[in-house]
């Protein structure tokens, strides 16, 4: 790092093919992180290369819940959301909404829906719990929060969760939807909306990691038109684009260097948007659009061509 020169590989075209090269290259001018690193790594990059080390901040879901919460203007569209410490985590949250979602914070554990529960509290006070796995959907009912709470301990292992009060969504075809909203950082260093897309689960509660389709937003003013203003522009889409804007900058307020960030947002049967959650690693969905993938390569190339500050 004295040198300011680390081994890596970059890709070279060779007639119709791409190869790595690997070897002893200088410090990059700019750098796109897309995996964790440590943040005394991070900090040394930083020091190396000046403020060019971008989404330098790798969020679990319970840092990035008590992130969006310090803002007040993003609380509106949050739904309730603690960490899981005991028993009465769950019961108080139960009691409340009677319905939730248990998350492992690790959002890498969490990939394609792994680890995630649903569990209800029905009229007879029975307790059913829901979990995907390769066999399917499974269901389990318990008749006491004693011994939900000891199916949990041994579904949990040793990762911890976050309960999240459920947030029914509107339906297409009977099946849950959800929203994904892809921002970036441009070739100018503003954030814009990289891809935004409606997405179709195969079932009524986004346990299974399976979609059905996915539809153009627009389809949203069409299923809520007393939201749609006198304007051609689409209310429903503004309006989520709004709150995905407001999470942009209160990564911004809260000092991180963001570039890439994938939001994922459910719009319940009023047409409120909720913010479920926010992937720090986004991995982005295929589509016609490439925006997701160029622009971070536009904001590394706007990042390189600035001047370190002394």
């Amino acid at each position: 790092m004295k040198r300011k020169r680390v081994k890596g590989e970059y890709l070279k075209k060779k007639g119709k093919k791409i190869h790595r090269v690997k070897g002893v290259y200088p410090l990059p001018a700019a750098i796109y992180v897309q995996t964790y690193v440590h943040p005394r790594m991070l900090k040394k990059l930083e020091k190396a290369i000046g403020r060019k080390v971008f989404n330098n901040f790798i969020c679990d879901k319970w840092q990035c819940s008590k992130l969006l919460f310090a803002d007040t203007e993003l609380q509106a569209y949050l739904p309730y959301t603690r960490k899981l410490k005991d028993l009465t985590s769950v019961q108080k949250a139960l009691d409340r909404y009677r319905d939730v979602i248990l998350k492992p914070i690790n959002a890498v554990y969490a990939y394609g829906g792994k680890g995630i529960i649903r569990v209800r509290l029905e009229e007879d006070n029975e307790i059913e719990a829901y979990y995907w796995s390769s066999k399917g959907m499974n269901k389990k009912i318990f008749t006491s929060y004693n011994s939900l709470w000891k199916f949990l301990l041994d579904k949990r292992s040793d990762d911890d969760y976050i309960v999240q009060q459920f947030i029914p969504t509107m339906k297409v075809e009977d099946n849950a939807t959800d929203i994904r909203l892809h921002m970036n950082r441009d070739g100018s260093g503003q954030w814009v909306v990289s891809d935004i897309l409606l997405r179709v689960a195969t079932n009524e509660s986004h346990l299974s990691h399976q979609l059905n389709m996915t539809l153009e937003i627009d389809y949203l003013d069409n299923k809520f038109p007393q939201h749609q203003g006198e304007t051609d522009e689409s209310y429903m889409k503004e309006s989520i684009i709004k709150v995905g804007l407001m999470i942009c900058r209160a990564f911004d307020h809260a000092g991180y260097h963001m570039g890439d960030l994938g939001i994922d947002i459910g719009v319940d049967e009023h047409g409120h948007p909720w913010v479920f959650e926010v992937n720090t690693l986004p991995n982005p969905y295929p589509s016609y659009n490439y925006a997701a993938f160029t622009y971070p390569i536009e904001y590394a190339l706007y990042l390189a061509a600035k001047k370190k500050k002394t």
